[in-house]
């Protein structure tokens, strides 16, 4: 009976062990691919904290590092968003939606430069459904939105120039 009882702490101290090697290599396996991400991921807290970030994420918004990230915004509505109640929206999409897609917003950089980005983000809830955090992902648009203003202004000008003119007209650009 002790040999079968040896025997069978032998296989569970095996299993566990395979077990534990199985979960590191999962987590090696996460690991690489928050890290290597290109779209910037985070977790950031309803009061406005972000709880972390990946590299991708610290690059966009001009940090040397997630750690540098995580411990200079203090407080994203302020420090983070350039129009003023657009954390309040973004609040309000996820307490009523659980959920945003495309939300697009200017935000300020390290080095104060202003970019567009678009979040998409859920909300994340605890046992007893309390909000607990948000995570999602961004994505910095700015070189659209600049190429979407360009194209704007030019049908604008367009629209102008054939509006008032009472003749045929002809451009010419150079």
């Amino acid at each position: 009976a002790k040999g079968q009882a040896d025997d069978r702490l032998g296989a569970i101290e095996e299993a566990l062990h395979r077990s534990g090697k199985a979960l590191e290599q999962s987590e090696a396996r996460y690991r690489r691919l928050f890290d290597n991400a290109l779209l910037g991921i985070f977790q950031s807290t309803v009061s406005g904290k972000i709880l972390m970030v990946n590299p991708a994420l610290a690059r966009i918004y001009g940090y040397n590092s997630p750690d540098e990230l995580v411990m200079d915004l203090q407080d994203i509505g302020k420090q983070l968003y350039v129009d003023p109640g657009r954390r309040e929206t973004f609040l309000q999409h996820m307490r009523s939606k659980g959920k945003v897609s495309h939300f697009e917003s200017r935000i300020r950089r390290k080095d104060g430069s202003v970019i567009w980005i678009a979040e998409h983000a859920r909300a994340v809830h605890g046992i007893r459904d309390e909000l607990e955090y948000f995570e999602g992902t961004v994505v910095d648009i700015t070189k659209r939105k600049e190429a979407e203003e360009r194209l704007r202004a030019s049908e604008e000008e367009y629209r102008t120039i054939f509006e008032t003119t009472g003749t045929a007209s002809v451009i010419i650009e150079q």
